[in-house]
């Protein structure tokens, strides 16, 4: 009896790659991807991750996204302004000071120097103290330390 080798062809290989290219951008072309992407990305959103523990970096990589102030406007993060290093980080929370520059997508009124509960789409509610200023109603920033 002939022995038979279970391997892949150039053929076969070539098949499936163009075969997945196909579907890819189908999906693409129709939107799937769009829904396939946001339900990994929340499949892996954990539920210890807290903004209002969160470094500079973390806080960087939410540039774009946008929180809701309870009673008031949405606010989207603009940009992240880091401060000088600190010289000992023992017992602190974060290793460098950093502010949050949020401008304002919708109507509302943010009532500055005090704190507020926001809540981002995929970090949850936390309390947050913004810092306005009169001269710009449609700018906060959030300051951490």
């Amino acid at each position: 009896m002939a022995e038979t080798r279970k391997s892949l062809s150039r053929r076969a290989i070539l098949g499936g790659v163009v075969g997945g290219g196909a579907i890819v951008t189908a999906a693409a072309k129709s939107g799937l991807t769009d829904s396939v992407t946001g339900s990994f990305s929340r499949g892996f959103s954990s539920p210890y991750f807290s903004l209002e523990l969160a470094d500079h970096k973390a806080w960087g990589g939410q540039v774009g996204n946008t929180l809701t102030v309870q009673d008031g406007p949405t606010l989207r993060i603009a940009s992240v302004e880091t401060f000088v290093r600190y010289g000992e980080t023992d017992g602190l929370i974060r290793s460098r000071a950093f502010l949050v520059n949020l401008e304002a997508v919708t109507s509302g009124r943010i009532v500055g120097n005090t704190i507020h509960r926001v809540t981002h789409p995929t970090a949850g509610a936390f309390d947050l103290f913004l810092v306005t200023s009169p001269t710009h109603p449609t700018f906060a920033q959030a300051v951490f330390n």
